[in-house]
């Protein structure tokens, strides 16, 4: 009878453990999707429902790439680039979701994701805008450019954090940072002119088409000619800026929640498009709610505020 009990109680332990071991597993493999496909998509695969491409009649596509990376990567061994790529890339992903964006992919060091799709909405020049804002801004601290107080950033109005960075990713900037320098130090140690992290950003609205493309490595992709004009913007734009396509430009002035600050660039040469105005867009600041009319008519008006106070000093 003890034998048997014992029996049991083993087979319960070897029972537990295996359904912990298919549960951290489980945990992994959907960790794993999540990176390749948007959430909407898994769910639909998962409900089993057909994956049919789309059409998006307006989004906003970013495309950001680390600066002088073909030489850099001369200089350094396939480890150390490898490690620059995931710390610069972790702190982008840790960025993406707050701002509604989803990550398309990364080639080599350009990363792509796009505001508007798959999940639609009106406000994807807005948060692509403010995206490419928070990409540059880590960057700046990333590279030396923005040093860190005892209480975080240190910049010219003394805030810390001041562009609201998660907390999750806030925390390992002093780790990456000092990583980054190192890796830099190595890069520069013989070199008169010495190189730094920079990237520069590229983002432009309109049309596109949007599938899972693959069966053994399905991948979520976009197609058409805005995919390629956000890829020009962000190639002949300057090291630490942030390019946008005129289209990008009017919906940025049209945001009812944001102002953001451009600066008329000129007309460029564009590969496919010939000459195009474009702006930088260099920061972003809460738009003031205006008043309405029926705000204002709920006011107490002044002889009531007046004789409000008043009768409150009375009593």
């Amino acid at each position: 009878r003890y034998g048997s009990m014992m029996q049991g109680f083993l087979d319960r332990r070897r029972v537990d453990t295996q359904r912990a071991i298919m549960a951290n597993e489980s945990v992994k493999c959907d960790g794993l999707l999540r990176s390749m496909l948007p959430r909407s998509i898994i769910v639909k695969l998962e409900l089993g429902e057909a994956i049919t491409p789309e059409r998006f009649d307006c989004v906003t596509v970013i495309f950001a790439e680390i600066c002088h990376f073909g030489q850099i990567s001369q200089r350094a061994s396939a480890h150390e680039l490898v490690n620059l790529l995931n710390d610069v890339f972790s702190t982008f992903d840790g960025l993406i979701d707050r701002r509604n964006v989803h990550k398309v992919e990364t080639v080599c060091q350009v990363y792509m994701a796009v505001a508007g799709c798959p999940k639609r909405t009106d406000t994807h020049a807005e948060d692509a805008g403010n995206l490419a804002l928070d990409l540059i801004h880590c960057i700046e601290y990333l590279s030396g450019s923005l040093d860190m107080g005892a209480e975080g950033y240190s910049t010219d109005q003394g805030t810390r954090n001041p562009r609201g960075i998660p907390e999750a990713v806030f925390s390992e900037f002093p780790e990456r940072r000092k990583r980054i320098n190192e890796f830099f130090a190595i890069v520069n140690s013989d070199r008169e002119h010495a190189e730094r992290l920079q990237i520069h950003v590229g983002i432009n609205s309109g049309p596109i088409r949007a599938g899972v493309v693959g069966i053994n490595n399905p991948r979520f992709k976009l197609f058409g000619d805005t995919v390629n004009t956000a890829s020009r913007m962000e190639s002949t734009c300057e090291a630490g800026r942030i390019q946008a396509s005129p289209s990008c430009v009017e919906l940025l002035r049209q945001s009812s929640t944001c102002t953001f600050d451009l600066e008329e660039r000129g007309k460029i040469q564009v590969k496919g498009k010939g000459q195009m105005l474009t702006h930088y867009v260099r920061g972003c600041k809460a738009r003031q709610e205006i008043p309405t009319i029926s705000s204002l008519q709920a006011q107490p008006s002044g002889g009531e505020r007046k004789e409000a106070g008043e009768g409150s000093s009375s009593s």
